[in-house]
């Protein structure tokens, strides 16, 4: 049964634009539109979860936009 709704998701996929699975992806992202607490080196601050890029670097805003390569931010729960 796993198999089979694999397959079924992975056929889904191909049909697919990269567009818009680019947009399905940003549309169920973890916390999108919520405010976080991210960490960059030693540096603290809360920002806006907005999105992400075609090439996989996350956008947030707090008082401008800003965008992170993989690696570059980790989350702070808190």
């Amino acid at each position: 049964a796993l198999h089979k709704l694999l397959v079924k998701n992975i056929k889904k996929a191909q049909i697919k634009s990269p567009a818009k699975i680019l947009e399905e992806f940003n549309n169920n992202l973890y916390k999108k539109g919520e405010e976080v607490r991210l960490k960059t080196g030693n540096r603290s601050f809360l920002t806006t979860i907005k999105g992400v890029t075609e090439y996989g670097d996350l956008i947030t805003e707090d008082a401008m936009e800003h965008q992170f390569r993989f690696g570059e931010v980790v989350w702070e729960l808190v």
